[in-house]
């Protein structure tokens, strides 16, 4: 499953959100300082460097902003039409003259309930149990007050990019373990046509988040596996692999 990275900052004062994404877009670039002195270290200690010795790259983002809450609205909406949600909303509180953070947060929510939101404020226009009792979905929702540090925001995309996408694959496995449970519950190996073993065999793959494989089943009188089904394998490369089984 492709990694969703898409995040959507929300505020009003158009310097700061570029400032924020700026942030973000920054810590997916390589650390090249940090990578020099790798290398120099490495070359006058008459070391090879490994690539497990090279600084790792950073998570990168797709970021997108708004200026307003119903334009951060309408967004989210158009990116769920598009097959492109978002995994995260920052969003300001104080948005005049528009919607303010709690509005907007709660708006998104109806629309997208598996966003991670995390609202941004300098005041303490409501407190938190107010925010989460009108937002909802309190386990997606973070508040945090301003000013923040730049590892603030590092790790809150870090982490909630992560969680969402790792929430995402898991109700996939379990729509896929449903459809493999169902479907080897209406099997009977001696009876089954090609349908059943192809359906069979795309469950399987789709569970372990794989892209190709094959399906061969014993023939215990032959003393042979005969092939079944194969998937984005050519026929003669499944049937070699049986060979060699």
């Amino acid at each position: 499953m492709e990694k969703n990275n898409r995040i959507l900052i929300v505020d009003d004062q158009e310097d700061l959100c570029e400032q924020l994404a700026k942030l973000l877009v920054s810590c997916g670039q390589p650390n090249k300082t940090a990578s020099m002195v790798q290398s120099m270290r490495a070359r006058l200690m008459g070391l090879d460097e490994k690539p497990q010795d090279r600084p790792k790259k950073a998570a990168q983002y797709d970021i997108d902003t708004a200026s307003q809450g119903e334009e951060a609205f309408e967004m989210v909406k158009a990116a769920l039409e598009n097959k492109a949600p978002y995994a995260v909303v920052f969003s300001d509180m104080r948005m005049p003259p528009g919607w303010d953070g709690l509005k907007t947060a709660k708006k998104i929510r109806e629309v997208d309930k598996n966003i991670e939101i995390v609202v941004m404020t300098a005041y303490a226009d409501h407190d938190q149990e107010t925010i989460s009792n009108e937002i909802g979905t309190p386990e997606k929702l973070l508040y945090i007050k301003k000013p923040f540090q730049a590892e603030e925001i590092f790790q809150l995309a870090l982490s909630l990019t992560s969680k969402w996408n790792f929430e995402k694959l898991e109700k996939k496995r379990r729509v896929w373990l449903e459809k493999l449970i169902l479907c080897m519950r209406k099997i009977r190996f001696s009876e089954v046509g090609s349908d059943s073993y192809k359906s069979l065999t795309d469950a399987l793959l789709n569970f372990t988040n794989s892209t190709k494989g094959i399906m061969a089943i014993w023939n215990d009188d032959k003393k042979k596996w005969s092939l079944k089904a194969s998937k984005n394998i050519p026929e003669e490369e499944a049937a070699e692999v049986i060979i060699k089984l």
